[in-house]
């Protein structure tokens, strides 16, 4: 970790720890999965997420293997109550 105070920004990144799966004749779908977390949610649709993170200046993304994402220091609360929701309530459409 190197800390810069010229730039207040945070960095997050979340490894999902799963088992190695054997995807045979459903190659991709583990890929596929990651990239549908940020499609929607129970609680917001995919155009709230896309709006929600642009306003925060901030950056999202999902994969197969977790989920990362940056900002700015003072929107440190609202970038983690969106990454929460993405991650936890994810309606994978």
């Amino acid at each position: 970790m190197v800390e810069n105070h010229k730039i207040p920004r945070l960095a997050y990144s979340l490894v999902l720890d799963n088992d190695p799966v054997f995807e045979g004749d459903m190659a991709g779908y583990t890929y596929f999965a990651g990239e549908l977390m940020r499609t929607g949610t129970t609680t917001r649709t995919k155009d709230q997420i896309d709006e929600q993170v642009d306003m925060l200046g901030a950056s999202l993304n999902t994969s197969a293997g977790g989920m990362s994402a940056n900002c700015l220091t003072r929107h440190n609360e609202a970038l983690l109550d969106i990454m929460s929701d993405v991650l936890l309530n994810a309606n994978f459409k």
